[in-house]
């Protein structure tokens, strides 16, 4: 399948599966390969992306969303990271 088209973005750090996790309705924290098809939901249980998250390693995930929600989905996880953590996001 031809995924070119499609936002993308790694985040990692020491806290990046914990803000994964967070932010998102299912749990992406899982062993290293898997690929978790969830959702990130605003307060108010609206949905704000809809996306998989695939864990690379320990401290390394890569997300995919669909095209239009790119700019979205990385700014949304942007504003949702704790000040005392520590990822790092790259499109």
């Amino acid at each position: 399948m031809d995924m070119s088209f499609m936002a993308k973005f790694s985040v990692q750090g020491r806290d990046a599966g914990k803000i994964l996790n967070w932010v998102s309705a299912n749990d992406v924290d899982g062993a290293a390969g898997m690929i978790t098809y969830t959702q990130w939901l605003n307060e108010a249980g609206t949905l704000e992306a809809d996306l998989t998250v695939t864990k690379l390693g320990d401290e390394r995930y890569f997300v995919v969303a669909s095209d239009t929600a790119h700019r979205h989905a990385e700014a949304w996880l942007r504003r949702h990271i704790p000040a005392d953590a520590t990822p790092s996001s790259r499109t």
